[in-house]
């Protein structure tokens, strides 16, 4: 996730700062706090049922001033607390490090590394998906190769963020940062 934090880690605050920059009425953004809430659910199901999340965030999508000062530290200590969870892998892209390795090739960069992706695998040989979503459209890849393509800019994306040790260890940091 290049600017924004992925939905699905957004604390109830930021979801709600997030969602009131657009210019949609309030019945529709109470709609999308709502929905974007219940979809979390996901990740608290008991046993086994929860979902599994790999989420790389880039340092910028912390630094922008969604909310309070008091409520982006309140989203700081909420992804350390899901960070701890068994089944959240967070990772940090930080400025410090530059872009992910591999960013740039012969046929320009790979998709998904200069926006937001989601990838969905499934159970029982399931054929996973890819999308992408702005702000207009969701669009929906499911052609293997393409899907292919974004598992790899993923993979990238993953080896060229923080370890999730050190991913706590930078939010840490940053959520001191804003007391």
């Amino acid at each position: 996730m290049p600017l924004v934090l992925p939905g699905l880690l957004q604390s109830q605050d930021y979801a709600e700062a997030f969602i009131r920059t657009g210019p949609r009425p309030p019945s529709w953004r109470r709609k999308a706090l709502d929905t974007r809430l219940r979809r979390q659910e996901i990740l608290s199901r008991p046993g086994d049922t929860a979902a599994t999340l790999t989420a790389v965030i880039t340092e910028a999508s912390l630094r922008y001033q969604w909310g309070s000062r008091s409520e982006r530290r309140d989203q700081i200590e909420h992804l350390i607390d899901m960070g701890r969870r068994p089944n959240i892998d967070l990772r940090i892209q930080r400025f410090a490090d530059g872009p992910p390795p591999g960013l740039s090739s012969a046929d320009g960069p790979p998709p998904g590394l200069s926006s937001a992706i989601n990838i969905f695998d499934f159970a029982e040989g399931e054929p996973s998906i890819a999308f992408t979503e702005t702000d207009f459209a969701v669009v929906e890849v499911n052609e293997p190769d393409q899907v292919g393509r974004y598992i790899q800019s993923f993979e990238k994306a993953v080896d060229g963020a923080l370890e999730p040790s050190d991913t706590a260890i930078y939010l840490r940091q940053l959520a001191d940062q804003l007391e």
